[in-house]
């Protein structure tokens, strides 16, 4: 598991130190639709809604209301998906599991994800540690996403981006994205 997280660790910041070190190339970045679904009566209500801004900007909304606190023992699995262009078949390019509490736990000690956590943090009530507690209204507001996740040599591709949480093997919900990235011919 610690090889797992080493590898995630440095395919990320190895993708975010390009994005940031080179000049960007020109592409079109698009989220076709986001899910959220919930596959428990462990939420008593939930939202979320993606908005184009402008070419490779969008905001997102969403927020989450519990019954009761979420069990500490919750695990989140993070997928992404990508298909180039032209390609028959789906390629895993990440696909981890982590106990929710670890993973937030350790959030604020990420240096490759900061630039994207202080954007969510900053516009979100989410605690950066367990628990999660009932009958409090979880949200983020206005978050904007834009080409700057993107690294500068990333392929044209379709992308399915998936977060699920789970308790004991059973799905709690998740939430999906699915868009494209094209490189635009100059």
């Amino acid at each position: 598991m610690l090889f797992l997280k080493f590898i995630v660790y440095f395919t990320i910041q190895h993708c975010f130190k390009e994005a940031q070190a080179k000049p960007k190339t020109e592409f079109s970045f698009e989220i076709k639709s986001l899910c959220c679904d919930v596959s428990t009566d462990l939420v008593k209500r939930n939202y979320c809604h993606v908005q184009n801004l402008s070419k490779n900007k969008y905001v997102l909304n969403f927020f989450i209301e519990l019954h009761r606190q979420l069990p500490l023992s919750t695990d989140i699995a993070l997928m992404l998906d990508v298909r180039p262009i032209n390609g028959q078949k789906s390629v895993k390019f990440i696909n981890v599991k982590l106990k929710l509490c670890d993973a937030l736990g350790n959030l604020k000690f990420n240096p490759i994800l900061k630039s994207i956590l202080q954007e969510l943090f900053r516009r979100s009530n989410f605690p950066l540690s367990c628990p999660l507690k009932a009958n409090i209204l979880y949200n983020v507001s206005n978050m904007v996403i834009d080409d700057a996740i993107i690294p500068s040599y990333a392929p044209t591709l379709d992308y399915n981006f998936t977060m699920a949480f789970f308790e004991q093997k059973t799905e709690l919900g998740k939430i999906v994205a699915k868009g494209s990235l094209k490189r635009e011919r100059k």
